[in-house]
């Protein structure tokens, strides 16, 4: 309840409780005191739940503003780096079923260049969602950095999860944004299973990504220079 508010209702149910006795020869007056300690009460705890609810949203949008991108939705680099981190390290993930793709836009710049950054942005709205849309509850989707997107696929085995980024490969090929031009991607994917570190993980979804490029780009590349 808003303090005004409150302070009305406090006042009005206090002079509703001292108009019926205020004419009686015989007033309680420490139960009247008590009565308006108890209404200035309610109206305090009213006025301050109220600024401890503002506080609360607002600390849930700075939260917010910490963990994700703000123009796609995703997760941000930092919490995504910090999701893979524990993955990686956790007992229970089984390296063959832990997988890293990096995700780049091809010739992105052309998008910016002859369309103009809004327009760009558009494109990483659409291609976040559809990102999203492929993935299992599992996974995850982050805001890389640029036209760059990182894929964290967990519970998969190898073959289910080159078959996942294939699928969203074909996707974005197929996909169409009203007014753009259409995008191509290309994808490096690394398993932890071959590799010992999150450092060494990333690495090895770059070379392959830059491998994907080098070769023509629109394709998937889990193995260096190896066509998908």
């Amino acid at each position: 309840m808003r303090a005004v508010w409150a302070a009305l209702l406090t006042l009005v149910g206090y002079l509703l409780l001292w108009g019926p006795v205020s004419g009686e020869r015989s007033v309680d007056v420490p139960g009247l005191l008590m009565t308006g300690f108890a209404a200035v009460l309610i109206w305090f705890l009213s006025a301050h739940g109220q600024t401890l609810y503002r506080a609360h949203l607002r600390s849930d949008a700075l939260a917010a503003l910490a963990f994700t991108d703000p123009l796609t939705g995703l997760l941000n680099r930092r919490s995504g780096r910090e999701k893979l981190d524990v993955l990686f390290g956790a007992t229970g993930t089984r390296p063959g079923q832990l997988a890293a793709v990096l995700v780049d836009i091809d010739h992105f710049k052309r998008v910016n260049d002859s369309l103009g950054h809004h327009r760009g942005d558009e494109v990483l709205t659409a291609l976040a969602a559809l990102l999203q849309s492929h993935l299992a509850p599992q996974d995850a989707a982050v805001r890389w950095g640029g036209e760059e997107f990182l894929l964290i696929l967990t519970g998969r085995d190898p073959a289910d999860a080159r078959t996942t980024v294939r699928r969203i490969v074909d996707a974005v090929r197929e996909y169409r944004v009203l007014g753009l031009p259409p995008v191509t991607v290309s994808a490096g994917l690394a398993l932890a299973s071959e590799v010992r570190s999150v450092p060494e993980l990333l690495a090895l979804a770059d070379e392959r990504l830059y491998a994907a490029k080098d070769a023509g780009r629109d394709r998937v590349m889990d193995r260096p220079r190896t066509a998908s």
